[in-house]
């Protein structure tokens, strides 16, 4: 179909460098997409990663240097492949009505998100800043547009015992400026028909989402 577009919301790059997480460079990561026929692609980042020390994922740096470096890639993406799109963003994480972290990928958002509660940096220190609520309003005041993170993904019990993960609720789902659901993360497993189902229900119920 000539009108279909191919398109990646949620990839992690070499600012996602954590005890558990990498990815490759930006330019490489851009290459690949394309070799892979995607049309675009979003570069969502860990917010828990984006405001580290380039050394030190451990260690928080005020100065937002690999936020900025990823910023940075991006843009020389832009002007270096014409027939590619790439927007820069964040997977941020958040907390849904029971204080629980979830995540939300910004999408085309010009100033950094902060979100550490499940980074693990902390110890005993898992509460979200913000809620899923409030970085919804941060990301539309900020020209972007907020797409829910595999809102429909079982948490691992250890996630939700050490680093309080939890799970998007019908709530949270029904922001009014929420865009989108990003339903299929990696494999076609329960998430992704648990997230179809959940889709269709919110459309019948008139919440229009992507």
């Amino acid at each position: 179909m000539k009108d279909l577009l191919k398109v990646e919301f949620h990839c992690h790059t070499i600012y996602s460098a954590d005890q558990v997480e990498f990815g490759a460079p930006v330019a490489a990561t851009v290459q690949l997409a394309q070799a892979m026929g995607l049309h675009w692609m979003a570069i969502t980042d860990h917010s828990y990663d984006l405001d580290d020390q380039p050394d030190n994922p451990l260690q928080h740096d005020p100065d937002l240097p690999l936020w900025h470096q990823m910023k940075a890639d991006v843009d020389r993406v832009k002007r270096t492949h014409r027939d590619f799109v790439a927007i820069a963003g964040e997977e941020v994480s958040c907390g849904n009505e029971k204080g629980r972290n979830v995540h939300l990928l910004a999408l085309g958002i010009s100033h950094f998100i902060e979100g550490t509660g499940d980074s693990a940096e902390r110890w005993f220190h898992t509460r979200p800043e913000w809620t899923v609520g409030e970085v919804i309003e941060k990301i539309t005041q900020d020209g972007g547009i907020a797409y829910a993170a595999h809102p429909t993904e079982r948490t691992r019990f250890f996630q939700w015992l050490l680093i309080r993960r939890g799970q998007w609720s019908i709530h949270n789902l029904t922001h009014p400026t929420l865009t989108g659901l990003q339903i299929w993360n990696g494999d076609r497993g329960t998430g992704l028909r648990t997230g179809r189902s959940r889709w269709i229900r919110l459309l019948l119920e008139g919440q229009f989402l992507y």
